[in-house]
């Protein structure tokens, strides 16, 4: 990686779509880290001097990792994701991983949880300059525990802008937009100092 004033993380890096976004954008991509095997190689491949990690960011101690000034990460969707018949309760009655009897096939949110707060202790470790990502619309109106999520970085001590975006109507004469229609929540927070 080029030495650049600009640094970024990125968590559930996926196939490094954001990252190539940042890198065009003038940032050195630091850091990528996912759980899976085609996409930590994807990224390796896109990002050769970045420190790539496989691992289940869950359990990742973010102490090992290097400072960068911005982290990018997006909480798992599929629990809150509108595509196919997934249908989101409001309420969440457990905290557990494991469904309770009789509750098998209702979302528990136990993944966007721990995804979702998996932000919150990088940025606690690393206090980054700014954190941004995105998710699907229902993660803000949907999971009953959005309100407190945001709560914990205004605790931390970082002001959150929400916007909702679909990538399909995002362009300009650089950038026509993409072809399909993605509704998106994107969130993007910096210190307040």
């Amino acid at each position: 990686m080029t030495e650049r004033l600009l640094t970024s993380t990125h968590l559930f890096a996926g196939g490094g779509g954001d990252a190539c976004g940042f890198d065009g954008s003038g940032f050195g991509v630091a850091v990528a880290v996912n759980h899976v095997t085609p996409a930590v190689e994807t990224l390796r491949a896109a990002f050769p001097s970045c420190d790539t990690r496989q691992a289940d960011i869950t359990k990742l101690d973010f102490r090992s990792l290097p400072r960068t000034r911005v982290l990018v990460g997006s909480p798992i969707c599929k629990e809150v994701s509108p595509a196919g018949s997934n249908r989101a309760e409001k309420a969440q009655t457990e905290l557990t991983v494991q469904p309770s009897p009789g509750q098998e096939g209702k979302t528990d949110w136990s993944l966007t949880r721990m995804t979702a707060y998996d932000l919150l202790r990088a940025a606690e470790v690393h206090d980054y300059d700014v954190v941004c990502g995105e998710n699907v619309p229902r993660f803000a109106t949907t999971w009953r525990l959005f309100d407190p999520w945001l709560r914990m970085w205004a605790a931390l001590d970082y002001h959150i802008q929400i916007v909702d975006a679909d990538a399909a109507f995002l362009a300009d004469p650089g950038f026509p937009g993409c072809l399909s229609i993605a509704a998106g929540c994107c969130f993007a927070s910096r210190t307040r100092g």
